[in-house]
């Protein structure tokens, strides 16, 4: 295993998300991040979610690219079930030393994954933290969004209304 220090692993970071880290995050050299003010009528929402190898996410059924994809989607998921717009978002990366290993060749495409996602919903990193650890490789997620006006309740549901899927019912399931 190749020893990194925090400043190569942000050095991965910044490299991977070029082109989509948020103006208020200082190119990371701050532990915490501006974030910008709400625009007219809207109200920012805040959502978290976390994805955890073995338990969201297994190796040996889908590449990493796609466990770093997903942590993303699964924010964005709940964003839009509000009616937000997607504005940004902070992580806690939890990096175990096998995915440190072949030249933290695990890291970098769940880095990938997380990045080319956010370049597509042009939804900025902030910032966040990163951490060694002895368990499986996780990885939690808080997104912010605005929406104009107010946004969608669940409560708000009637007899009727349309139900909307981001991909096919029970495919988050496999990972």
């Amino acid at each position: 295993m190749t020893a990194y220090r925090e400043d190569d692993l942000l050095q991965m970071v910044r490299t991977a998300f070029s082109g989509v880290i948020a103006q208020g995050a200082a190119n990371f050299s701050d532990d915490a991040a501006i974030l910008p003010p709400c625009r007219g009528d809207a109200q920012r929402v805040v959502t978290t979610d976390a994805v955890r190898e073995g338990m969201d996410f297994d190796l040996a059924i889908a590449p990493v690219y796609f466990a770093g994809w997903r942590a993303i989607q699964q924010n964005l998921s709940d964003l839009a079930a509000m009616g937000a717009m997607p504005l940004g978002l902070v992580w806690t990366l939890g990096i175990p030393p096998a995915w440190l290993d072949d030249d933290a060749a695990l890291l970098r495409q769940f880095l990938d994954g997380a990045a080319d996602h956010c370049r597509a919903e042009s939804m900025p990193l902030f910032g966040g933290d990163l951490e060694a650890c002895q368990g499986p490789m996780g990885c939690s997620i808080t997104a912010f969004g605005d929406v104009a006006g107010d946004p969608l309740h669940r409560s708000g549901a009637r007899p009727g209304d349309a139900i909307w899927l981001s991909g096919p019912a029970g495919a988050s399931a496999a990972g």
